[in-house]
């Protein structure tokens, strides 16, 4: 796991006579970047990674963080970015490991949940084709990348990822929003697709699986049931597919 250096984002203000001047917040962020399972331990959530440390998780201001039974939604009020994270879900998080808080942070930590700390500096939303291939690696799957694109009749393009020699499409489109809209021109058997110029008919040989999270739709073909059950535990329940 990488670890970069800290930043500081910093600001100036040029005076204006006659003006009153108004106080700017400045935000000071630290950049590395941890990869692991959302876990809940004592009521502390956690992040535990591959290589074995387990980070308490840190809200400097700027972070708003909601709990409502096993999703946390968090909101980064600085970049109006915000995640909807489940217990158990795979995820990348921006910001920096600190083996001590100062007594201002550390009012905001419940005193019985022990570092080490991972200060939050950013985030990102689970349903993203690096998070999904991490999480199937961290799993213990072979993915291997392609130059194979498939045209399904989304209004983007796929990639194909080979999962123990097992074939998937991955579509990301810009937002959650977007992969919502096309995930609801699949047909009920997931045969077709419907859009405003026509109907794009696909002959799967064999029964195809859709999952849509965030903003990834992706698309299975075939009944590897170990590989339905890592695509369901990230993705969620399939929208379109028979058992």
């Amino acid at each position: 796991m990488s670890v970069v250096l800290f930043v500081v984002a910093a600001c100036s203000t040029i005076p204006i006579p006659g003006s009153t001047l108004i106080p700017q917040i400045v935000a000071t962020r630290l950049t590395a970047e941890v990869y692991g399972k959302l876990v809940v331990v004592d009521d502390c959530l956690r992040v535990n990674t591959d290589y074995g440390t387990s980070y308490l998780l840190v809200w400097p201001p700027g972070f708003v963080v909601g709990v409502n039974g096993d999703t946390i939604r968090v909101a980064d009020t600085i970049t109006s970015e915000e995640a909807d994270w489940r217990v158990g879900d795979m995820v990348w998080l921006g910001g920096g490991e600190v083996s001590n808080l100062d007594e201002q942070t550390r009012q905001s930590v419940p005193r019985h949940c022990p570092g080490p700390y991972w200060i939050a500096g950013g985030l990102e939303m689970p349903g993203t084709m690096r998070n999904l291939v991490l999480f199937l690696e961290f799993e213990g799957a072979n993915v291997e990348f392609t130059d194979e694109m498939t045209d399904y009749g989304f209004s983007v393009e796929g990639k194909t990822i080979v999962v123990n020699e097992e074939r998937v499409s991955v579509y990301e489109f810009v937002n959650e929003e977007a992969a919502e809209a096309e995930a609801a021109l699949v047909s009920q058997d997931g045969f077709s697709i419907a859009r405003e110029q026509g109907v794009r008919h696909i002959n799967w040989l064999g029964t195809p699986h859709f999952y849509q999270r965030d903003r990834l739709i992706v698309i299975y073909v075939n009944g590897n049931a170990k590989l339905r059950d890592w695509l369901e535990a990230f993705m969620g329940p399939q929208f379109v597919g028979r058992d």
